[in-house]
């Protein structure tokens, strides 16, 4: 049987690890004036205060799978937000040839090949 508090600490688990990644969407104005280091630290900081969160939980027998999927999804996104922050150029082309109607994969503005991405 699953406690309220154990129910009220997995939505807490859950939100912050949706909550990680929302930093960079800059969804304030405040945000918007953070440096990329800075909003790239935000996300770091909220995954390692989940992960302490997380140990907690499994040590009082609390399942954290769900939170566990979320932490991983936070962590593919930010590595996609890291490749485009280091390839502003390649991403600008990509996009430009998106737009103009070529199709993945494959195929690029620029003539390189996907997979050398």
């Amino acid at each position: 049987m699953t406690h309220a508090w154990a129910m009220d600490r997995r939505n807490f688990l859950g939100a912050a690890a949706m909550g990680a990644a929302l930093p960079l969407a800059g969804c304030s104005r405040d945000e918007s004036k953070l440096t990329e280091a800075d909003l790239f630290a935000q996300v770091a900081e909220k995954m390692e205060e989940l992960q302490k969160e997380m140990h907690e939980a499994e040590g009082e027998g609390i399942a954290v799978e769900y939170e566990g999927v979320s932490l991983k999804t936070v962590e593919l996104f930010l590595g996609y937000a890291r490749w485009d922050a280091d390839h502003p150029e390649l991403l600008r082309e990509l996009i430009v040839g998106w737009k103009s109607g070529w199709s993945f994969p494959g195929a690029s503005a620029t003539g390189r090949c996907a997979a050398s991405w």
